[in-house]
């Protein structure tokens, strides 16, 4: 009898660690927020299965692969902040800022830093996407919601429109159907730990008209477009995602990543500027420069990423330790190059420098 009750007790203790979760308007971005991911390896990417749907699932990502075969090669940083355009924008309550590059005005010589920002409504709902200045300003009418508050069992759908003036004589209009639902809930396990989520399964038809003085014609029909989203409480963003569609500026072809952390201390500067624990000196400079890092903590794999002002990477520092902390100019030319320095296990932060 003893050892019957024991084995209950053993079994009632080690059937989930978790509950079903129940996700609200804390669980949203603020302004602030860092947002690290990594991107799954292309070609696992495109086979990943997302997995069963239904109550108390435990879903196992602990294969994943890095994209590039690295974490620091596959590591993602978007910065959510207070809007910036409130008189394009209104309505917005915050601003995703992504893609950021540096440019030079040759006019004013300033150096200016050039991002993509698109602009969400929070409400009890959820993360309503509002606007966006990506590749041109537009408003969505009747908006679409990215991150719905929904519990499990709960579907949500939005029918939204994009109107982009693409000359004096033509529009774009891209009209969106997505039916969100809460499918599923339990545990997800990642590279990173384990979570309780509750997953979100969105799908999404998109037309594609174009209006030439007035006459439309239909150019693209896109009906079969996909999220899986895994959501735990208050991280912001997806724990775990597995997406085909035009929120990912892709729609021919699936993509996933998974959540490494999320940084909000007083705001992005102590991230993302040269008040970081690290430093390039001198700069500007002509020949070579030395890489400064307070508290490198005896870690290992420590990685400087350098980008010209399109973005495009064109070198990579690596094993950065106090015997290999040069800058060397070879045959860059003269301008400005932004950079970010990441280890396997932190992100040491981004900035930017000039050669001359």
């Amino acid at each position: 009898m003893k050892i019957i009750l024991l084995l209950l007790i053993f079994f009632t203790f080690n059937i989930s660690l978790y509950c079903q979760i129940i996700l609200d308007q804390n669980d949203l971005p603020a302004p602030g927020d860092v947002q690290l991911s990594y991107r799954v390896d292309s070609i696992q990417g495109l086979t990943l299965f997302p997995g069963d749907s239904g109550a108390n699932v435990f879903w196992d990502f602990g294969m994943l692969n890095f994209w590039g075969g690295s974490p620091t090669s596959s590591l993602d940083s978007v910065r959510w902040i207070f809007p910036d355009s409130i008189q394009t924008f209104p309505l917005a309550d915050i601003a995703l800022k992504s893609n950021c590059y540096w440019v030079h005005d040759w006019i004013t010589h300033v150096i200016k830093e050039i991002c993509y920002r698109d602009y969400y409504i929070e409400d009890s709902t959820g993360l309503i996407y509002y606007a966006s200045n990506y590749p041109y300003a537009y408003n969505l009418y009747n908006y679409r919601t990215t991150f719905p508050i929904l519990q499990y069992g709960q579907t949500k759908i939005d029918s939204s429109r994009i109107v982009i003036q693409k000359s004096t004589d033509s529009v774009l209009v891209t009209n969106i159907i997505d039916t969100n639902i809460a499918d599923s809930w339990g545990e997800l396990n990642t590279l990173i730990d384990v979570y309780p989520v509750v997953r979100i399964h969105t799908t999404e038809t998109v037309w594609d008209s174009l209006y030439v003085n007035g006459i439309g014609e239909l150019i693209n029909y896109t009906p079969d477009n996909y999220y899986y989203k895994w959501y735990t409480k208050g991280l912001g963003f997806p724990v775990m995602q597995i997406n085909k569609g035009i929120l990912e500026k892709r729609s021919d072809y699936q993509i996933a990543r998974f959540a490494y952390m999320k940084r909000n201390d007083a705001g992005i500067n102590n991230l993302f500027n040269d008040k970081n624990d690290f430093n390039i000196v001198p700069n500007p400079f002509n020949n070579e420069a030395k890489i400064n890092i307070e508290s490198i903590n005896n870690e290992k794999n420590i990685s400087m990423f350098i980008y010209d002002v399109t973005g495009r990477q064109i070198l990579i520092i690596k094993n950065i330790s106090s015997d290999n902390n040069t800058i060397k100019r070879n045959e860059l030319p003269d301008g400005i190059y932004s950079y970010k320095i990441i280890s396997d296990k932190y992100f040491y932060g981004s900035g930017k420098f000039v050669l001359n």
